[in-house]
């Protein structure tokens, strides 16, 4: 993916912002409180013109993204897509938006090429970003002013008060992922009694297999809070990633090692069949999710028996809709959900069919 940043503009955003956190703190609390539109046309400070913050920002990881591109070309770097060695992935991970490509030829794998990188500019990665994103700015300004609405009524002293406890909490949870750390594999196996795989292999809805090194250094596994799940997935792909109670990714830290969670399923809920599903000849995959206790060995489960699930997807849509008319729409948190998501086109009534 990374080899795509100065041509997928979805990429480039969410990962420029996330490994810029700390220092231009202060920038960036100044130029995300203006809209899109407004920064496009030198809004917070000039911050997307040439020299702005959020400019340079852009500008560094787009260099850096041509730098691993053309060494991912140089070595003939393997596909993670199943595409051939060295290109960029634009089919699974795009689209490569490439001036210089035609549309529909942005949607597939493609070699990295200098010049035609070279030939997308801040302001191109910027406008994209900003053509897709109406929802997300809506969402956001409607968070943000609440947040800062609440932070007004409550007083410089008492915000200052809880940010404070937050960093404690923060520095006392990092303290002790780094303690959990240090401990062996066979010391956590034996307290939870997860056994670590050396070949553990999880697949759904007929796509590649996810296989992993549980017991590898690099594998990370309580920052995945492998010990605390039986049967989680790890794909990378998010509808893939139903199998188990949480995806597998390293990005939990400590594992809280209080409950082990275990999923099942009545079907494989990866598989995309949307006619039969539609037709009611198919049932709707159901699962059922189980905390076991570690000290006292109790076990809680959610979700109705499988013997009680047996219904047509056509039947379990019409009860769902009936609930959410009758309960939740109703509600005060559903006439709010309401009133702030009423910029958003609902998806055709098929999308309900469809895994992707």
């Amino acid at each position: 993916g990374t080899s795509l940043t100065c041509f997928c503009f979805r990429f480039v955003f969410g990962q420029v912002v996330a490994q810029h956190t700390v220092s231009p703190q202060a920038e960036q609390r100044d130029w995300t409180n203006y809209s899109c539109a407004a920064l496009l046309s030198g809004g917070g400070d000039r911050a997307a013109l040439p020299g702005g913050a959020l400019h340079r920002l852009l500008a560094k990881r787009m260099a850096g993204s041509e730098a691993n591109a053309a060494g991912h070309q140089s070595r003939q770097g393997k596909s993670s897509t199943g595409g051939k060695p060295g290109v960029m992935e634009c089919r699974g991970y795009g689209p490569c938006a490439i001036s210089a490509l035609p549309v529909p030829l942005r949607v597939q794998d493609a070699q990295y090429d200098a010049a035609a990188c070279g030939a997308v500019s801040v302001k191109d990665v910027l406008e994209r970003l900003c053509s897709r994103l109406a929802m997300d700015e809506a969402v956001y300004f409607e968070a943000r002013r609440g947040f800062e609405e609440r932070v007004r009524r409550e007083g410089e002293a008492q915000s200052a008060e809880r940010l404070a406890a937050l960093r404690r909490a923060g520095a006392a949870l990092a303290k002790r992922a780094e303690v959990q750390k240090s401990r062996s594999h066979s010391e956590l196996e034996s307290l939870t009694g997860i056994v670590l795989r050396r070949d553990y292999v999880a697949s759904s809805g007929g796509g590649v297999p996810w296989r992993a090194d549980e017991t590898s250094n690099g594998y990370m596994a309580h920052e995945r809070a492998r010990y605390s799940c039986h049967n989680c997935s790890g794909d990378v792909v998010p509808e893939k990633d139903l199998i188990g109670c949480w995806p597998l990714w390293p990005q939990f830290a400590p594992d809280e090692l209080r409950f082990r969670c275990h999923r099942i399923w009545t079907d494989d809920p990866g598989l995309d069949r949307p006619k039969p599903l539609r037709e009611g000849r198919t049932q709707i995959p159901f699962w059922r999710t189980c905390w076991v206790d570690f000290s006292s060995g109790r076990q809680h489960c959610s979700g109705a028996p499988f013997s009680q699930t047996g219904l047509p997807a056509t039947r379990w849509r019409e009860i769902w809709d009936a609930e959410m008319r009758r309960d939740f729409w109703t509600s005060d948190e559903g006439t709010e959900l309401q009133r702030v998501s009423s910029f958003v086109k609902p998806n055709p009534t098929d999308f309900f069919w469809h895994v992707y």
